[in-house]
């Protein structure tokens, strides 16, 4: 069915994450039917923001990071900071850049600023929540912050139980992913469940999330507390999740987003054709036939670093279906008045590639408006009328609405002239003089073969005329409509000197002029029935016939000279 194609409604959302790649993409336009439509063109990229502020969300938990095979900390002391990792990127916390962190084995991690040393004491000790000057370790993810033990014992499996870390993906888009997997507590050992939970930080966006498969409180030992959430160097801004700041809390499968949610740091703009465009979003566009969009994003990082990425659209004019669609014409008998219409038979008039497409025919525009299409096409019961053809494209949908008309014909009248003539040999059916439309000749007065009108005529052959329509409606649908034509050779048509033999004018309109190099005896006109119309005995060498009496048409002027004839047909106006 004929399918209706709005621009769509677009919607830009400013901050857009997932764990895919980051990249800009451009949503495909509707396709551009016409030279001069337009279209909505919409970019689709990670908003970055600074890293002065952060937006906390919940997540749906489910991590696409595995919580072992990486890197270990060294599990042969217990509340232990790592050596100083080197990270693979830059990475933007609290509006400070980065490219080293220390793992605490209690949970954590520190982005170095020298309260902290590698190799060192991690402390497993806190009381109070955050943001606070005096907590013990600051500048920092806490995830989850608590007092594990990784030593063996209690742990029992080290390959399984461990801190590690690893690094996965490529520039701009790489992640560090921390595994704190299976982790007794101090004290409490295993009885109350063993600890797992994931920090991971994004290369680019600076985003952090934090993973927690399993969390429950150790409430006999440092009262239980436990922290999710990050803190600057100060100790003056803190960001944590509803009911995971430093508490008694225990958490199965939840999964906590850091946002940075500071001042953009994505400058955004669209080129076309290489030259820039506009820096809206989305943006309205009236292209011409292979115009190239860009849209490009620059994030500027924290350390004045710049990322760029981008995305190009071409935008195509649909070629226009130009062929006209020719009207389709019914011959009928003369007491009918309706014929039955193959409305698709004249589909290979449009120059396109019929398969491509999809026809709906109707009845009237106002069906062809309301979609109201005919149901039998090929078997389609009309009087005459103009029929709507909806064309519409597989691949993009566009559509054009075409129009032709139905025609009823009856065959014309018979065609008239004499029913014995006569030729000389080399001559051809175009030589036969029949009065007619469009005369077709036949080898029999019905059905039978259509002769070519170089057909050479036979001595004592009967041919036979109908007169056709342009559309080839014959004569004769409901009684015998076709002229026959008995032919005979004339004798001694040789003999007359055609190079002698003069006429003028033809047409003509009053006298019509003869000359003979021997005295013409004779001239008679007959019309095309056989009926002798004028008749002039001469004995001259030339002669004036005058027919200005005689009524428009075709007419036949023989001459005698020395018992000889010669036939001509001249056009009277």
């Amino acid at each position: 069915m004929k399918k209706k194609y709005l621009l769509p409604i677009l919607f830009f959302v400013n901050i857009i994450f997932s764990q895919n790649n980051l990249s800009v993409s451009i949503i495909p336009p509707v396709p551009i039917c016409s030279a001069g439509e337009c279209a909505d063109l919409v970019a689709n990229y990670v908003n970055i923001k600074s890293t002065n502020d952060y937006l906390v969300q919940s997540i749906p938990h489910g991590t696409n990071f595995p919580y072992t095979g990486g890197v270990l900390l060294d599990n042969s002391s217990d509340d232990v900071w790592s050596t100083v990792f080197d990270l693979p990127f830059n990475f933007c916390f609290y509006g400070n850049t980065y490219n080293q962190v220390l793992i605490g084995s209690n949970g954590l991690v520190h982005f170095p600023d020298g309260t902290q040393t590698q190799n060192g004491f991690c402390q497993w000790s806190f009381n109070s929540t955050i943001p606070n000057a005096a907590f013990p370790v600051k500048n920092a993810i806490y995830g989850v912050y608590q007092d594990t033990d990784i030593r063996t014992p209690p742990i029992t499996s080290p390959s399984n139980q461990n801190v590690n870390y690893y690094i996965v993906g490529v520039s701009p888009d790489r992640r560090v992913v921390i595994n704190f997997n299976e982790l007794p507590q101090y004290s409490c050992a295993a009885s109350v469940g063993l600890q797992t939970s994931q920090i991971i930080l994004y290369e680019t966006t600076n985003v952090i999330e934090i993973n927690i498969k399993n969390r429950t409180s150790c409430t006999t030992w440092n009262g239980g507390r436990g922290l999710v959430g990050l803190q600057n160097q100060t100790g003056t801004i803190a960001h944590t999740p509803a009911n995971r700041n430093t508490g008694v809390w225990s958490a199965n499968n939840e999964s906590w987003r850091f946002t940075p949610n500071g001042n953009s740091v994505a400058n955004f703009e669209w080129s076309k054709n290489g030259v820039f465009y506009s820096s809206a979003n989305p943006i309205n566009v009236c292209p011409d036939n292979g115009d190239v969009f860009e849209a490009k994003v620059t994030y500027t990082n924290c350390d004045g670093t710049e990322v760029v990425l981008s995305d190009t659209q071409v935008l195509n004019v649909e070629p226009q279906i130009t062929g006209i669609p020719q009207n389709i014409s019914a011959c009928v008998l003369e007491v009918e008045s309706t014929a039955t219409f193959d409305l698709r038979s004249n589909e290979n008039d449009y120059g396109i590639n019929t398969e491509d497409y999809d026809f709906y025919y109707f009845a009237s525009l106002s069906d062809a408006n309301n979609n109201v299409h005919i149901n039998n096409p090929t078997s389609f019961v009309s009087s005459g009328q103009t029929i709507y053809v909806g064309i519409e494209s597989f691949y993009t949908g566009c559509y054009v609405l075409k129009n032709y008309d139905l025609i009823i014909e009856h065959g014309p009248s018979s065609p008239t002239g004499s029913t014995t003539q006569f030729f000389t040999p080399g001559q051809t059916l175009e030589n036969l003089v029949v009065n007619g439309q469009n005369i077709v000749w036949f080898d029999a007065a019905t059905n039978g073969n259509v002769l070519p009108i170089s057909t050479p005529l036979v001595n004592n052959t009967t041919y036979y005329a109908a007169s056709s329509t342009s559309s080839g409606c014959l004569s004769g649908r409901l009684a015998p409509g076709r002229l026959g034509v008995l032919v005979q050779e004339t004798l001694h048509v040789d003999g007359f000197n055609k190079d002698s033999f003069k006429t003028f004018p033809n047409p003509v309109k009053n006298i019509f002029k003869v000359s003979y190099i021997k005295n013409i005896s004779n001239v008679s006109v007959t019309n095309l029935v056989g009926q002798e119309v004028l008749s002039k005995k001469v004995n001259a060498l030339q002669t004036d016939v005058d027919m200005s009496a005689l009524s428009s048409g075709t007419y036949l002027v023989k001459v005698t000279s020395e018992g000889l004839t010669k036939t001509i047909k001249v056009i009277k106006e």
